[in-house]
């Protein structure tokens, strides 16, 4: 959009919704993926800095081998996982009950999680 600032005024209107136009058909696009994806993937956020998208733990965790995590003293979710790819960010939270039953439902991921605290926290 700073490109338009030398254009008339006609011009730049022109511009300005055409550039509309095209994040509209982008965000229709990502609501449809967001149907499609059959709540895997909970909410997309678009930024100028960083883009994230959060998707199921589960999800997540099929996906990403490796991971950062963020711990915090959030009661709910303590736990965020995250991982980039492309300079978009994957992100899912985690409460403590899911990470504990991780043990038993994905035991390789929950060693990793565990081993990934252990230096977060060290």
């Amino acid at each position: 959009m700073n490109n338009i600032k030398g254009l008339s005024g006609k011009k730049r209107a022109e511009v300005a919704a055409l550039s509309l136009y095209e994040i509209s058909t982008l965000v229709q696009q990502l609501e449809s993926i967001l149907d499609d994806s059959e709540r895997d993937v909970i909410g997309v956020s678009v930024n100028a800095n960083k883009s994230h998208v959060h998707l199921e733990s589960i999800t997540f965790l099929i996906e990403f081998m490796e991971f950062d995590i963020e711990v915090d003293d959030s009661p709910d979710y303590p736990y965020e996982l995250k991982a980039e790819i492309g300079g978009v960010e994957f992100i899912a939270v985690m409460s403590v009950a899911e990470i504990a039953d991780l043990k038993t439902t994905i035991p390789d991921q929950w060693e990793y999680i565990q081993r990934k605290v252990q230096v977060v926290e060290g």
